[in-house]
This record gives structure tokens, sequence and C-alpha cells, in this order.
């Protein structure tokens, strides 16, 4: 059991882009994501990767496969639009990194051959993750039978899935190794071109341990007036220009809106208190409360106990003071109108001494068998006929004991919550429900069976157990096309962007940057097709309605940007900025001149000499401010020299070094910092390789035109 769950909870995954990549869960997916063919655009490419297509249906075809896999992990059928905008964006992201990677391994001659294959899944020295689940744990050796075995019971249906859901995970998992293969090779080669020269290391060690003391002269940037500069249109365009990787932009649009709140009426209100009144009819004379309420209410039914403190309702304090099988309601609350009933009321306790008894099992059949009689021997503790001690003496040998041996199983005492080793389930939902002296049953999909004992109890807070039958007030379909027919009045009223809520009659809205793959808007929610439906209009372009989650939206295009260097216009605020802070550190350079004398200096420009000491690559603060790049400087001069104008971040400074402390090393210490400089260099190559291959690629993404 352990190995199959494992591979079904653990092992459905889909090999994505990243940096120091993995293997990862499946994502979930909503089947109703894909688009199959329900689309208007001009093309039928996704996107391009160096003017090479991905086209609708290679995209198409790969987010259907990745929404498959993710339905088999999940089993999930209807999933939120912010799960499936991950989804678009790990699969886009999967394909255009098999595009550029697939190229390099071409051009280099990296396979995963047969061999290799067959030796990852079933030789002596296999990958970690076969290694760890088909590994016998009472001997520590790896199986290789097992592994064949259970790959020959793919073909059969169990309760593990349909034989075709059992071989579509085993195939992704199988893919994603050999994918993983792949990239570490890729990977291990460019790590292996990293060659730190021992000068190099050594010279840098000794920088890295040196230190300066220095005297300075200090020009503020707030001493020169703003009017004291004249910044013109052509000096922000040239420091645009020269600085594009500091403002070069992604694509993106911003809209101005407008929303009509679809608000139920008093009719609908009525009609979902009407709705409840007969459902509690039925409520009361229901044979089994939670199949009841799970089937009908909003609610779900937890059998859970609360305390007063825990218990999140309006009501609470009436549940601690009613008889049991009492009703509450209808009352409204949180937009849904309730009937409540009180199932239980007793004492539980807010910590538990517990001690445990585990088995662990590696295989279906005997997983089935540990459980049976795990939950035979739970119900003998319950029943009083045998006790935890005996048994934990005659089971104890499991190799899932070995951390509680010393203490015969007894974990100690544990609160919700703060323990590692009994199971939050267990913890927050059964522990504190039973009597001293009583046991639960637990057990998860990786193969643990677990015996959990209340050694002692002693109940302080009084909980209830209350079943809530809801029902939802929802707008009708009459107050749903009164508020279609407001917004469509607005936008027939307001077709023009510069009179876009004019009147005043409405609140108007602007959202932040929209980029094209954004599924979700602060205030807005799920709102993609509103982001689709700006990227396909113009600027100045008012869009029709969009139905939202419990809205219509009416929009304008207030700002389109297609990426790259902007406008000086768009940027012009950071632009003044920063060309006034040159400029003012031009002008007081040229006060500055060639003097070399910091007194003078000083005594010209109203300042003083200040000291700053113990200046380090880890310690550049001068006065009461960072000052890397003159810090930087001091450590660069020889002792007594006397500095340029260096331009700071605050100001421009002229320092003269009183004494520095060269940075001395051992022939060790010189060997341990070639290493760990290689390895640190290693690790960036192993982040960065893929970035810098998407950076050096033409990536367009048009995915906008169908999702």
């Amino acid at each position: 059991m352990a190995v199959i769950m494992t591979i079904r909870d653990k092992f459905g995954y889909v090999l994505v882009g990243g940096i120091a990549f993995a293997i990862i869960l499946f994502l979930l997916g909503d089947a109703l994501g894909t688009g199959n063919g329900m689309f208007q655009a001009t093309s039928n490419d996704a996107g391009y990767v160096d003017g090479n297509a991905i086209t609708y249906n290679e995209y198409g075809a790969r987010l259907d496969k990745n929404i498959s896999n993710a339905m088999l992990q999940s089993e999930e059928d209807n999933l939120s639009e912010e799960t499936m905008s991950l989804l678009r964006e790990q699969t886009w992201n999967e394909l255009v990194r098999e595009r550029l990677l697939n190229r390099e391994f071409e051009k280099l001659g990296i396979v995963v051959t047969k061999d290799e294959i067959y030796q990852m899944f079933f030789g002596p020295n296999p990958h970690e993750y076969i290694a760890q689940n088909f590994t016998d744990p009472s001997t520590g050796q790896f199986n290789a039978m097992a592994v064949q075995n259970y790959i020959d019971n793919l073909n059969v249906a169990d309760g593990n899935g349909t034989a075709e859901e059992k071989r579509a995970r085993w195939t992704a998992f199988e893919q994603a190794l050999i994918r993983e293969r792949l990239e570490s090779k890729y990977s291990t080669l460019l790590k292996q071109s990293v060659y730190i020269p021992k000068w190099y290391s050594t010279a840098y060690a000794g920088f890295k341990n040196a230190s300066v003391n220095i005297e300075y002269v200090y020009l503020p940037y707030s001493s020169v007036a703003d009017d004291q500069i004249k910044v013109t249109d052509s000096d922000l365009k040239n420091y645009l220009n020269d600085n594009k990787a500091k403002f070069e932009q992604e694509e993106f649009r911003v809209l101005d809106y407008v929303v009509f709140n679809v608000i139920p009426s008093s009719k609908d209100t009525a009609l979902a208190l009407e709705e409840l009144k007969g459902m509690y009819e039925l409520f009361q004379t229901a044979k089994n409360d939670s199949t009841f309420v799970n089937r009908n209410s909003d609610t779900p039914y937890t059998g859970e106990y609360y305390t007063k403190d825990a218990l999140i309702s309006s009501i609470a304090d009436t549940f601690f003071v009613i008889d049991t099988n009492s009703y509450v309601g209808p009352y409204l609350e949180n937009g849904k109108y309730t009937v409540a009933k009180l199932i239980d009321r007793k004492m539980l306790p807010d910590s538990a001494e517990v001690a445990l008894l585990n088995f662990s099992a590696t295989n279906q059949a005997e997983f089935d068998s540990l459980t049976k009689m795990a939950d035979t021997l739970v119900k003998q503790i319950n029943a009083g006929t045998v006790k935890f001690d005996e048994l934990y003496a005659t089971y104890a040998g499991d190799s899932a004991n070995m951390a509680l041996a010393a203490t015969n199983g007894v974990v100690g005492w544990v609160k919700p919550g703060e323990s590692t080793l009994v199971p939050t389930y267990v913890q927050q939902q059964v522990l504190y429900y039973q009597a001293q002296g009583n046991a639960v049953l637990y057990f998860d999909n990786t193969g643990l069976v677990q015996i959990a004992y209340v050694k002692t109890a002693t109940p302080v807070k009084e909980a209830v157990k209350v079943a809530f039958l809801s029902k939802p007030v929802l707008p009708g379909k009459d107050t749903d096309k009164e508020y279609y027919d407001k917004a469509n009045e607005f936008f027939a009223a307001n077709s023009k962007a510069e009179t876009f809520g004019a009147d005043n009659s409405v609140s108007v809205s602007t959202t932040a940057q929209l980029k094209k793959g954004d599924g979700i808007i602060p205030a807005l929610g799920s709102a993609r097709e509103l982001v689709k439906a700006a990227y396909t209009a113009k600027l100045g372009e008012v869009l029709p309605p969009v139905v939202l989650e419990g809205k219509y939206v009416v929009a304008v295009v207030k700002q389109v940007s297609e990426g790259g260097l902007p406008t000086v216009d768009a940027v012009r605020t950071q632009l003044e900025t920063a060309v006034k802070k040159q400029k003012k550190a031009d002008l007081l350079k040229e006060k500055i001149g060639a003097d070399k004398d910091l007194n003078s200096i000083a005594t010209k420009n109203g300042t003083t000499v200040n000291q700053a000491t113990n200046l380090n690559l880890n310690n550049n603060k001068i006065g009461e401010g960072s000052e890397p790049s003159v810090s930087g400087a001091a450590l660069a001069l020889a002792q007594g020299s006397v500095s340029k104008p260096i331009v700071g971040e605050s100001g421009v400074y002229v320092i003269k070094v009183l004494s520095s402390t060269p940075g001395t090393i051992s022939e060790d210490g010189a060997g341990f910092e070639k290493q760990m400089m290689g390895m640190n260099l290693q690790n960036q190559v192993e982040m960065n390789y893929f970035k810098a291959l998407e950076e050096g690629a033409d990536v367009v993404d048009e995915r906008y035109k169908f999702y």
C-alpha cells in the first residue's frame, strides 16, 4: 500500500520549468479551461520561441494532459480560476523550457539511453524516488522485483483507480524522471565548466577580510535647490536610453472600471427562506443528521466539537444553554438562512497524555491486513478487554515504533497542533473527543497504521457539536437581468473614454498593471475574461459588460504598454528624479574641482570633515546612510590617498584613507575559499542557466487570444 499510494499521491508529477528543477505534485485543473475549439482568434498559434510556433493545438493538448493528471490526483472536477491560471502558466513554462533545452540537448548530444532508463528503475543504484518506495524497510534492501510487479499490475483496476488512470500516473512519473535526468546532465556539464584560479580566490579572500578607516567631506544633494537644475526632455530621453535595463517593462494594460454588484432582492430573500423552511420540516424527521445536512445544506456537517471561542456564529452562546436535539432558527447570517441543531454538548480536555503504537505497510495486502487488525485492537481497548500497554509490549517490534521505544510508546502531554509525532488529524479532530483510556485508529497514504491511546485526559472545557442546515440567499433570474440592464445602460451612456463615469453617479476604480496571463484582479477576484477583453481592445475603448462572479463590470482601457522600453511620459516622474540627482552630482563635483584638501573643501562648502571606521565588504555605513560606492572606493585606495569626488546615494563625497588593515589568509584558508567560491558559482549556474537561455531567446506569449 505504501508504494501504490505514494506513486498515486506523491509521484503524479508534471515536470515544469524553474530554477534547480524538481518533480512536483500534479496541479489541480478544470476541464472547462482547455478551450477546445471555443474561441475566435486571428491565428492558431499560442506563442513563439525564436520564431518557432507553439500551436494552440500543442498547448491545448499539453494543458489537457496536465489537467487530466491533476484530476486523477485531486479527485476534483470544479476548480477555481486561481488554480486554472496557475496550471495554464505552468503548462506554458513547461513548453518554453522544453523548446529551449531540447535545442541545447541536441547541439550537445545529451540523451538518456535505454540502458540508463533500465538502471534508473531496476539497477543496483536506482533513482532515489524508486529506491525510497521499493525498498524493504525490514532489510533495507532495494527490491527490483517489486518495481516489476507494480508495473505488471498497472493493467489491473483496484482501489487506486482504473487501469487507464494507473498507467497515466505511472507514465507521467516515468517521463518526469527521464526529463529530470536529461536536465541533470546538462546542469552538471555547465557546473563542471566552472573554474576558480587560486590567485583569484586568494586575492578575494584577502580583500574580504580587509578594513579601512577614513575621513571624508560630504556634500548632500539636498544642498542644491531644484530651481538650480534645468531638466529637458532631451535629458530624460538620453537617461532612459542609457539605462534601459532599469526601465524595460513587460506588456501590460490598465483599466478604469465600474462594478454593478448583483444584490439579491427582497423576493430572492423570501424565496430562500421558504426553501429553507421546507428543508427544515424534512430535517426534523431525518434519520441521519449528518447525511441530510451534507446532501441539502450549503454548510457541510463536520461532526467536530467546538468550544464557545472556537464556534464561529453570531448565536454561539445559545448552543451552551439549550437542550441537545433542540433547533435554533431560521436566522440570517453571512448571506445564508440557517437552522441549527444542537447534536451534543460535553466537556473536553485541552490536552492529553498520549501513547502511540505504529505499524508500517509496504504493500496493499499488508496495509489491508494491518488496518483490519488495528481496528480490532482499538475496539478491544475501548471495550476494556485488552490493555494498551500489553499490546505495545506485543507489537512494539515494528520499526515504526523505534522513536518511542524508550518510553513504551508514550509521547507525553500533547495540545492540538503542537506535536510532530501525533498526526494533525488525530490531534484536532479525533483525539480530544475520546474519553480517558480510549483509543482511535489512524492511517495515511504512506502506509502508516497508527493506534493513538489517551492515557490521561481531564475534561476542562465545554464544547458543542452542531449541525447547520443553511440556504444561501442568491439573486434570481429577474434580479440578475435587472443589474445586467443597468450595466448595459451605463455602457451605452459612457461609450467614450473622456466621459467614462463623468456624471459621478457611479464609483470609478482603477486596476493595477494587468499582464497578459493574469486571472485575478484585486477587489474583483477571478477576472480572466476581463483581462482577455482588455488585450483585444484599443486604448480608450470602452468594453461591454463582462460578467464576473456576482457582478457585472464595465471598463475602459486607460493605459496600454506593449512592453519593452516605455515612453518618456510613461516614466517621467522616475526619470526626472534620476536626472535631477545626476545633475546635482555634476554641480557638486564642479564645486569641489581638483581640490584635494578636505579641510579646504569643507570650509568652502560650509560643512565639516567627519570620520568613518572599520569599513569593509559587510559594513558600508557612512554617517546615517549606506554608501557602498564610497566604502568600495575606500578599500581600493592606498593609505594616505585622497579620492576624486565620489557620487554616492545621498550626495557627493571626497575621502582620505587614514589607515587600512590588509586581509590575510592562510594556505588552508585560501584553499577553502577557492572551494567555497567554486561551489557558490556552481550553485549560481544551476539556478540561473535557464533564465539566461530564456533572456537570450525571443519568447512571444499569445495565449491571451484563447484563454
